[in-house]
């Protein structure tokens, strides 16, 4: 289950593993205006499926598992793919995910969070650039086309939807070709490719 906000917000994420994966799954929109979401919270507590629920969730086997990177590292293993295959490899990835959760949060703060002149000058005019940039080099050192090189791992599909939420890949294209082939190589997975032709505001799964 997802906020109600367009493709925009950490569900996406998921959804996006979901679907590189060929997984079937409902995906279910809870509204943050009303009373829609404090009352699936206050039942998922009162059913002690979870003690402090948060969006987005996903239910296995009528089982809760939440936040965004630890859902998408869970299925990642069930599935015994999208992760490192070593322990260096591995501490390289979730420190990838863990910046890329650090722009994430940057991000809503400047547009969701606390919008005013100045986070949103503090945004667009270095943490944005820094964030391409950090991800430039990752990628260049990695030698791409993803984070970790050859092998696609989860937080690879939280960086190409942080890329879309921002907006910016246009104008970063010349000068960061890591980025923009990351990018071109994430909208050419075949599974990927069939779904971003959808509109993703109204897919049910």
């Amino acid at each position: 289950m997802h906020l109600t906000i367009a493709t925009c917000g950490r569900g996406e994420h998921i959804r996006l593993l979901l679907k590189d994966a060929g997984l079937d799954f409902k995906y279910t929109r809870v509204n943050l205006e009303g009373e829609e979401w404090p009352d699936l919270k206050q039942k998922l507590i009162a059913e002690n499926k979870a003690a402090s629920p948060t969006l987005p969730f996903i239910m296995i086997n009528n089982k809760y598992y939440g936040k965004t990177i630890p859902i998408m590292k869970y299925i990642s293993n069930k599935l015994g793919k999208y992760i490192a295959t070593n322990d260096e490899d591995a501490h390289l990835v979730d420190s990838y995910a863990d910046i890329v959760m650090g722009w994430i949060d940057r991000w809503a703060n400047a547009y969701f969070w606390n919008p005013n002149d100045q986070t949103i000058e503090k945004y667009e005019n270095h943490q944005v650039g820094q964030a391409y940039d950090d991800f430039e080099n990752i990628l260049a050192n990695s030698g791409g086309p993803y984070l970790l090189g050859t092998n696609i791992t989860y937080p690879d599909f939280a960086l190409f939807h942080m890329i879309e939420d921002d907006g910016n890949a246009a104008n970063k294209s010349s000068t960061h070709p890591h980025v923009a082939a990351f990018i071109n190589k994430m909208e050419s997975r075949p599974n990927l490719k069939l779904y971003l032709k959808t509109d993703r505001r109204t897919e049910k799964n």
